[in-house]
């Protein structure tokens, strides 16, 4: 036996066993009621929150999601190499892995699609959710545990949240030159130097091309009238 776990609602109990079986067992009965195969031994068991899935890690490099009642397969997710370790998140919609190929990953409970992957120097031998299934952590043989952003857009919050400005115009036609300038932190005003560019082309006399600038300007937030804008500039060109 390598594992054991109870399931939240203490009807039942979980073991995984290197005979190549998870097993399902009423708590205070002992009897049996779902038996679940892997081609090589399981090392791992997890029930979801709510008592209805059973997750299982296995050395033939698989983690699958099972019905806890009928034991049939809801979903299979595949590594490079044996699975130590399956978890549940605390709302129940992803299961993470811990596997000797370097990896940890997270994927959908009911799909076994792969949502997010992270990387070690080493066998990664355990995985934990925080509470609130914002954050990942793992727990490698390269002598190093981490903690991770399972999803990109609380990565990009926490970028801007340290940030202090947006992309000036010039850096965004330099790393972003197909498409139209933008705020990449939704929480920053626009960058003063694409409304200064509007004003450039204004007073050169490409009215069009300020107009278009002041208008984008517009529709990310600042207040402005951009016929005003140009009216405004135009005329010094004339002088």
């Amino acid at each position: 036996m390598y594992s054991v776990a109870f399931s939240p609602d203490g009807k039942r109990l979980a073991t995984a066993s290197g005979d190549g079986t998870a097993r399902v067992w009423g708590a205070t009965t002992g009897k049996e009621i779902a038996r679940l195969d892997h081609e090589a031994g399981v090392s791992s068991v997890a029930f979801s929150p709510d008592s209805k899935y059973l997750a299982t890690a296995s050395d033939d490099g698989t983690a699958r999601v099972w019905d806890a009642i009928t034991g049939e397969e809801i979903a299979r997710m595949s590594h490079d190499d044996w699975v130590d370790r399956v978890v549940f998140s605390p709302d129940g919609d992803r299961v993470a892995t811990a596997s000797r190929d370097k990896t940890a990953r997270v994927w959908e409970t009911t799909t076994g699609e792969e949502v997010a992957r992270v990387n070690h120097e080493g066998p990664v031998s355990s995985v934990a959710f925080s509470p609130n299934g914002k954050y990942l952590a793992t727990a490698s043989s390269d002598n190093t545990a981490g903690v991770w952003f399972i999803w990109p857009e609380d990565l990009i919050a926490e970028a801007c949240s340290r940030l202090t400005r947006n992309l000036t115009y010039e850096e965004w036609q330099r790393y972003l030159p197909d498409e139209p300038y933008g705020k990449t932190c939704p929480n920053l005003p626009i960058h003063p130097s694409f409304v200064e560019a509007g004003r450039e082309l204004a007073r050169a006399g490409d009215t069009k091309g300020a107009l278009a600038i002041f208008q984008r300007a517009e529709e990310l937030g600042l207040e402005l009238n951009p016929e005003a804008e140009v009216q405004r500039l135009a005329p010094a060109v004339e002088r």
